[in-house]
């Protein structure tokens, strides 16, 4: 027999006579768990994108904090530069911003310095032991100078980058560039300079320091064509006890430094006297009469034969020779008493009496020249305005003592009388005078007369206030003179 095959019929065909519940199909626990499985499995997965999609763009944002700049690229390319805010670009790997630190940085080049323990680090170098230990190349640091002797020295240094663009295509590790940099220079800079040149003129060998430094930088990270370079130097300081002889030999370090304030002392107590006596007679005059107060004894040898060869020449060529301008700030003078004193002392001083006299005159005329001034030229000036009182005092009493003669030989009867009464005038004067010390005895006596010539004190303090008393009027009067012919 052949079946008869029948089309299936869909589920609502069915019917309960056919033996199926379709309130248990629809209700499957089985089916409803799946469905729930895959509803929850999408939305998590939706989620997971959202996130996703937000990461992605985040990554072309950025804050750009204070002291800080972005390099904003797209593709590789550098687009632009900013600063302090929110930046926006394409996201990664499309765009990208590079954070930048842009504020000074600082760290320390310990590179020439000693290995120290912590212990060491709070002891100053002054306290710490010594001893004879030696260097340990490798893990003490040092610095060789010029003069091939050794130090240790550090350095404090402050940097930043002042070219983002140069920084980031350079790749480099600005800490470590700087450190290298700075041990170049200091390398460099102390090949040409003694140890003691160093420890005495530290501000002098850091500036250099930090210049050479700097150079190398600006050579090193700059941008072709650029002389900007990517990371410059703000500082670069020698910390306090940063720089110091090995210590095995601070010892001697110690003295050389007191020996040297000591000098310096000396040498400043010299030119205070010698500025002292300068003012006796000039700045000037001083030089020319004896020579710079502060040079060295080879210098002022030097300029004194050349000073006296130079005038030797001018006093047998007439004037017909050249003034070395050495000698140009004295007029050619230079030290005339030193070269007095040893022409002098010379062998041959017989055969340069000339020459003595020429000095002996031109040391008289410069003192006696505008160029002295000081204390010499007020007693000259007083000399000279003693001179002129004492050569009119001279006159008028030779005027008085002309007319009196006179007087005596116009009346030879009277000569007696007029003798009398001279000698009567001067001894009132000397006995009515307050600054004369006068002492009285009596006459006629056959005895023995004692004079006590000890002054009184009281007279004497009468007689010194009377002399200063006529002295300021004597002053005055000079003056009054003056100033009513002005």
């Amino acid at each position: 027999m052949t079946e008869t095959h029948k089309p299936p019929r869909c589920c609502s065909e069915l019917t309960p006579r056919e033996g199926i519940d379709l309130h248990e199909v629809e209700t499957d626990p089985a089916m409803e768990s799946l469905s729930n499985a895959l509803q929850m499995t999408f939305r998590l997965l939706s989620a997971l994108m959202f996130v996703f999609i937000l990461l992605f763009l985040s990554t072309g944002i950025a804050r750009i904090k204070p002291q800080e700049q972005g390099v904003c690229k797209r593709f590789g390319k550098v687009v632009g530069i900013v600063d302090q805010g929110l930046a926006f670009n394409w996201p990664y790997p499309i765009g990208e911003i590079q954070i930048v630190r842009t504020d000074e940085q600082r760290i320390e080049v310990n590179d020439f310095w000693m290995h120290e323990t912590e212990s060491d680090r709070k002891t100053p170098l002054a306290k710490r032991r010594r001893g004879n230990r030696a260097l340990r190349p490798g893990f003490d640091g040092y610095l060789f100078t010029g003069d091939r002797n050794i130090i240790h020295l550090r350095f404090q240094v402050g940097y930043k980058v002042v070219d983002p663009l140069a920084y980031l295509s350079k790749m480099i590790d600005a800490k470590e560039m700087v450190r290298l940099a700075v041990r170049q220079a200091t390398i460099e800079t102390a090949a040409t300079r003694t140890a003691y040149g160093i420890l005495t003129k530290v501000e002098e060998f850091r500036s250099a320091t930090r210049e050479r430094a700097q150079a190398i930088l600006t050579k090193e990270t700059s941008r072709p064509n650029s002389k900007l370079p990517a990371i410059q130097i703000n500082s670069l300081l020698i910390p306090s006890e940063g720089i110091t002889w090995p210590l095995a030999a601070y010892s001697a370090y110690e003295a050389a430094v007191a020996a040297s304030a000591k000098k310096r002392e000396m040498i400043k107590m010299a030119i205070g006297n010698a500025n002292k006596r300068a003012e006796i007679i000039g700045n000037l005059a001083f030089v020319q009469l004896a020579g710079e107060p502060w040079e060295t004894q080879q210098d002022i040898a030097r300029r004194t034969k050349l000073s006296a060869d130079y005038l030797h020449a001018v006093a047998t060529t007439e004037g017909r020779v050249s003034m070395p301008a050495e000698l140009a700030s004295w007029n050619g003078q230079y030290n005339l008493l030193g070269q007095y004193l040893q022409l002098q002392g010379d062998n041959a001083a017989a055969k340069n009496t000339h020459r003595l006299s020429a000095l002996y005159q031109q040391i008289v005329d410069l003192v006696r020249s505008d160029a002295a001034g000081g204390t010499v030229r007020q007693i000259i000036a007083q000399a000279e305005s003693d001179k002129s009182k004492t050569v009119e005092d001279a006159k008028a009493r030779a005027d008085r003592f002309e007319r009196l003669y006179a007087q005596f030989k116009a009346n030879p009867e009277t000569q007696n009388i007029f003798i009398e009464r001279m000698w009567l005038n001067e001894l009132d004067e000397i006995l009515s005078s307050p600054i004369i010390s006068k002492h009285i005895y009596p006459g006629g006596s056959t005895e023995p007369i004692i004079l006590e010539l000890n002054p009184d004190p009281n007279v004497e303090r009468e007689i010194r206030n009377e002399r200063r008393r006529r002295a300021t009027d004597n002053t005055v009067r000079e003056v009054a003179p003056d100033q009513e012919g002005m």
